[in-house]
């Protein structure tokens, strides 16, 4: 009974292992969800240019329904800080799993966008200027189509204190990025007042081509699904 007793205590004390184990495992998972973006060579890449030159452009993307390049479809978050007058360039393909390849030709990028203006007090109302283009197999774009964002009148929001310079958080997750947003980039979605719906699609040239489904509006009412 004694040695009966023995093997019984550790095979409850190895189920026990393994289930702590596993629960690290997966505990890890859930938590390393969000992506560096790491400019490739190759890749597809998006860039945008605030053109404002006095106040920093801010935006929430959500890419819907895109398919990773393990085949899996899911979502991908964004929150994007851009300094006055400067630009931002997302790796798409890295943030795909892609890395170094660009985004198959036909490749479809549904994305929703929630922007407002930001600076360090925040009121008053301003100019929202943007610059959209996007392009595949060199770091430097040859002539890729450049789209325009603008609105005028758009309420000036209070800049997060831990923004100091552009920005990118990307996660495959709405946890996952809430959670870094408001812990690090604490801010109110009250000034992210503008909202447009663009559908991006890769061309044979690795270009972006875009469509406005919805196009730029100063609009409340459109719920925030992201912080």
């Amino acid at each position: 009974m004694e040695t009966k007793n023995k093997i019984i205590i550790s095979a409850l004390l190895l189920i026990a292992v393994i289930g702590v184990g596993a629960f690290v495992f997966l505990s890890g998972q859930s938590q390393a969800t969000q992506i560096n973006n790491t400019l490739t060579q190759q890749g597809t890449k998006l860039n945008i240019q605030n053109n404002n030159n006095q106040y920093w452009s801010h935006g929430d993307m959500i890419i819907e329904n895109v398919t990773f390049k393990n085949g899996t479809v899911g979502n991908l978050y964004l929150e994007y800080w851009i300094k006055p007058g400067e630009n931002l360039t997302i790796d798409l393909s890295n943030a795909l799993g892609y890395g170094n390849e660009p985004l198959p030709t036909g490749t479809v990028i549904r994305t929703l966008n929630w922007m407002g203006l930001f600076n360090p007090n925040g009121g008053g109302t301003s100019n929202f200027a943007q610059s959209l283009k996007g392009w595949s197999n060199t770091p430097d774009p040859a002539n890729p189509p450049v789209y325009q964002v603008n609105m005028g009148s758009v309420p000036v929001g209070p800049l997060p204190s831990g923004v100091t310079g552009n920005l990118v958080i990307m996660d495959t997750t709405i946890e996952g990025i809430d959670a870094t947003i408001n812990s690090q980039y604490p801010h109110t979605a009250t000034y992210e007042t503008l909202f447009t719906e663009i559908i991006m699609t890769v061309d044979p040239s690795g270009n972006l081509v875009m469509t406005f489904a919805i196009p730029p509006t100063l609009c409340s009412t459109i719920a925030h699904i992201i912080s």
